[in-house]
Formats: structure tokens, C-alpha cells, sequence
């Protein structure tokens, strides 16, 4: 598997890459030393071929688990107002790159914003009886946007009619970046980290290519917050994929 997620994160880089050398070309069309250069690296992006570019959108469904361990603040929460045991929907869009390496593996390749909303379950609390009860030193930002980025591997499954009606198994990694600040409170101890790399796994259906049903599942890598506090983030995304072409 972490070789996948290495494979997968090459594949990534090399279609950014990719894409910014074809964007740059123009520029350099008159330096020779330039156009030498994208001519070697063009050969390395030789095995990507039938990439077609899609929209996709939908609801992702969150929920963060929170150890504290043995973080202390000077901010006390009182543990019935900040632990919310469920998940919660947010939502996300953006492009979609679909192709094939080595005319036989395919892949997409996913840019995008996430606007996540989540519950939150705290695995450990401190106790101050009898006038507070159960409190944290801290508290989760619940709601935040990210930068998505995602590479999968696509692996047909054999059911029901493949020519007209495909199921995937895709897998690979993630890396979001966080757009939005932190709250006040986390602030004073700067309490998150910026970006944070994601495992994803889940099934897709396409229609005859004329759209595309997923349902993923992604858990962080690395945790959320910074030491010593533990966050983790589940999420279901549950979407659409549609052909830029036939929206434009």
C-alpha cells in the first residue's frame, strides 16, 4: 500500500508538471536550451494518454476524533458543549483529470475546495467536580475550508454489463491544505497544521460515460493538530462526475 501511495503521489507531480510546462511553452518557444528541456521532460509524461477533463461536486460527511493527551491551555470547555458524537455534511467541487498510464492503468487526478463541516468526539476529558464536571483545554474548529488534491488508481471490477455500466475500486493518497484560519483560541497556540496528507479508498460507478456516482472514504495520515493534541478526520464523500465538455 505505501508503495502505491508513492507511485500514485509521482504520477501526481508529474501531471502538474505536465501541465505547467505546456502552459509555459509558448513562453520559451524562442530559446532553444528551452525547448530541449521540454522535449526531454515531454518524454517523460509519454505513458499519460486519454486524459479527458470533468466537473465533479457532492456532500462530504465528517467527523473528527479528538485526544488531548497532554495538552493544557488556559482555556476550559465544558466537555457537553464541544464533544458532538456525530457526522456532519459539508461540501466540495472541482476538476477531475481521467486517463490512462501505460495505455492499461487507469487513474484520475482531482483539484478542488472542500468546505468541511464535522462533529467531533473527544477520546479523553479531565474532570473538576463538583462545579465544572468533564472539560477539555481544547476545542476543535469545526468548520474549515481546504485545498483538495487527489490521485487514484481505478481497478475495474467485473460486474453486471462492463461495456455499458462500470464499477471501479479506486485508491490513493491526498493532500488538503487549509484555507481557512484558525479560531482565536487555537491561535494562541497555534494549534493546527496547514496540511495534512490523506488515505482514500472507495467505488465508482459510470453510466455509459455519461456520468460518473462515487462514494469515498478518506482518513488523515498525519494528525490534524500539532503535538501533543491527536486529531483525526473521517469523511464519506458522496458526488458526481460530469464531462466538462457537455456542461460547456
Amino acid at each position: 500500500m505505501k508503495r502505491l501511495f508513492i507511485q500514485l503521489i509521482t504520477i501526481a507531480t508529474c501531471i502538474l508538471i505536465s501541465i505547467s510546462i505546456n502552459a509555459q511553452t509558448k513562453l520559451f518557444k524562442d530559446s532553444s536550451a528551452a525547448r530541449k528541456f521540454v522535449l526531454r521532460v515531454s518524454k517523460v509524461f509519454k505513458n499519460f494518454s486519454s486524459n479527458q477533463t470533468y466537473l465533479y461536486g457532492g456532500i462530504g460527511f465528517n467527523k473528527q476524533n479528538v485526544n488531548e493527551a497532554a495538552y493544557n491551555s488556559s482555556f476550559n470547555y465544558r466537555l457537553a458543549d464541544v464533544n458532538n458524537n456525530v457526522f456532519k455534511p459539508g461540501y466540495f467541487a472541482g476538476f477531475r483529470f481521467d486517463g490512462l498510464y501505460k495505455l492499461k492503468h487507469k487513474y484520475s487526478f482531482t483539484v478542488g475546495l472542500n468546505k468541511l463541516a464535522s462533529g467531533v468526539k473527544y477520546t479523553n476529558s479531565k474532570r473538576m467536580d463538583p462545579i465544572i464536571g468533564e472539560f477539555a483545554n481544547f476545542k476543535s474548529d469545526n468548520q474549515f475550508a481546504t485545498l483538495h488534491i487527489a490521485a487514484h488508481y481505478k481497478h475495474l471490477l467485473p460486474f453486471a454489463d462492463s461495456i455499458k455500466h462500470k464499477f471501479y475500486l479506486v485508491a490513493g493518497p491526498s493532500l488538503d491544505f487549509r484555507l481557512s484560519k484558525q479560531s482565536i483560541d487555537n491561535k494562541v497556540n497555534n494549534n493546527y497544521h496547514k496540511i495534512f496528507l490523506g488515505a482514500n479508498v472507495g467505488v465508482e460507478f459510470d453510466n455509459n460515460s455519461y456520468y460518473t456516482l462515487f462514494l469515498h472514504y478518506s482518513h488523515n495520515i498525519n494528525s490534524l493538530t500539532a503535538t501533543p493534541i491527536k486529531t483525526s478526520l473521517n469523511t464519506f464523500n458522496v458526488g458526481v462526475v460530469l464531462k466538462a465538455k457537455d456542461l460547456f
